[in-house]
């Protein structure tokens, strides 16, 4: 494999797995809700348009990496930070929603607070793990 054809690699492979977890946040988010089909097209809307922008982000970087002999990423593209902002905002956006039902539920003495710790815990983890691993672009 060349240099160019693994960094193809590496950045759809980063991005597919990238909405797979979002795809799953936004599931989990939707049984937070109670299955409201409001509350899933106010998530769907923002996470296709993430979507498009990120692929069109890695479609434009992946010809603009200079590369050192050693196959080794020498410069990052601008469209490379774009894609991490605009994937840092939509996760912003998934755990305000979390802490926004969490909240809701907590006051109005929801039966099942413990799943829904759980959940918010899980969601937490999620939101700093993929906030550091962007941060570092």
């Amino acid at each position: 494999m060349t240099c160019r054809e693994w960094i193809v690699f590496e950045s759809v492979s980063s991005l597919i797995l990238e909405l797979s977890v979002q795809l799953l946040l936004i599931l989990r988010l939707f049984a937070m809700y109670l299955g409201s089909k409001t509350t899933m097209r106010v998530m769907m809307v923002p996470f296709v348009i993430q979507a498009i922008v990120m692929a069109v982000c890695i479609g434009m970087s992946v010809p603009r990496f200079l590369v050192s002999p050693n196959c080794v990423e020498a410069t990052v593209p601008l469209e490379l930070v774009i894609y991490c902002i605009v994937s840092i905002m939509f996760e912003s956006f998934l755990f305000s929603l979390t802490i926004s039902r969490y909240r809701h539920a907590k006051r109005d003495g929801m039966a099942n607070l413990g799943l829904l710790t759980v959940l918010v815990r899980d969601g937490m983890l999620a939101f700093a793990v993929i906030f550091g691993k962007l941060t570092s672009c």
